[in-house]
């Protein structure tokens, strides 16, 4: 059920980025005068351009997350396979140092176990300490926040779409509502992954829900210090339904109709199912993308 909400919203980001985002920004005033001449002939598409900034610049931002994610993913593996590994170590030292001592005299034992802890000393020295196990924490913090720092520079732009609006735009605020229940998600479940105390997990989530409020907020101080020929609330719409577009082809339809290999085996009744999953989200998203397309018709 969850995956089908997802497809629709999809739907929604995708009508609404081309139909009431970017044609609100190609319609502005100030930027129709900058892609045209004196005689009116088209010069320009500086709204086409603004749209696919911002589409970059989520895209750019997201790779560094990405690659950051990764990066500290893979410090933590090697952490915990270098632990391992010691461990078995230690173990088969321990078994040895035992059996060594079942063959000594008992006058030999006194000697034998002060030579065992100190090999268990030294195993200890090697071993990763406080200070490495910290270093893995701080691997697992680094992704949470590289995630907190992604999400809420998109839900910033996105606040920026319906702050900049002249009207009232009940589309796009339906639109971020369905997604931002699946970036609250998302955010939470890398915060909490990350070991962060409660009390951190809350105050993260409490700012990550405004930052859509401050877009909205900075949107609408640029809008309303502009006159109807300024160009400053066209490039917000714009950089906004670039960002829309962007969660619509590159992270919902991606995510929700994966390419899959067509490999044998008898999974008839499986590959039934997932057909039968994926015709549904189809429908979703076909639905999502006419229903907004509807409203900004009407709107």
């Amino acid at each position: 059920m969850l995956s089908i909400l997802s497809a629709f919203s999809g739907g929604v980001f995708l009508a609404g980025g081309f139909f009431h985002l970017l044609h609100s920004a190609v319609e502005n005033p100030a930027l129709r005068r900058w892609s045209t001449e004196d005689e009116g002939r088209y010069e320009f598409p500086y709204a086409e351009m603004f749209c696919t900034m911002g589409f970059l610049a989520l895209l750019l931002l997201e790779q560094a997350a990405h690659a950051k994610m990764s990066s500290s993913a893979g410090q933590s593996a090697t952490y915990m396979a270098a632990k391992s590994e010691d461990d078995e170590e230690l173990r088969g030292a321990t078994e040895s140092d035992d059996t060594y001592l079942g063959d000594l005299d008992v006058d030999d034992e006194e000697t034998a176990l002060a030579a065992d802890s100190n090999i268990r000393r030294s195993h200890a020295g090697h071993s990763h300490g406080p200070g490495q196990a910290d270093q893995a924490d701080a691997g697992s913090l680094a992704v949470a926040m590289v995630l907190f720092i992604a999400l809420s520079f998109h839900s910033v732009l996105e606040g920026l779409g319906i702050g900049a609006q002249k009207e009232t735009a009940w589309g796009v605020f339906l639109a971020i509502i369905m997604h931002k229940g699946l970036a609250a998600f998302a955010l939470g479940s890398g915060l909490v992954q990350s070991a962060m105390p409660v009390t951190y997990v809350m105050l993260y989530m409490f700012v990550f829900s405004f930052m859509s409020i401050v877009g909205i907020v900075v949107g609408w101080i640029i809008a309303a210090d502009s006159s109807e020929d300024s160009a400053a609330a066209g490039i917000c719409v714009a950089l906004a339904s670039g960002t829309f577009i962007y969660v619509a082809v590159m992270e919902v339809i991606p995510q929700e109709f994966p390419r899959h290999s067509h490999g044998g085996g008898d999974e008839g009744h499986g590959h039934q199912q997932k057909a039968t999953v994926t015709l549904k989200k189809s429908i979703a998203l076909v639905a999502g993308y006419a229903i907004f397309g509807l409203l900004a018709k009407w709107s």
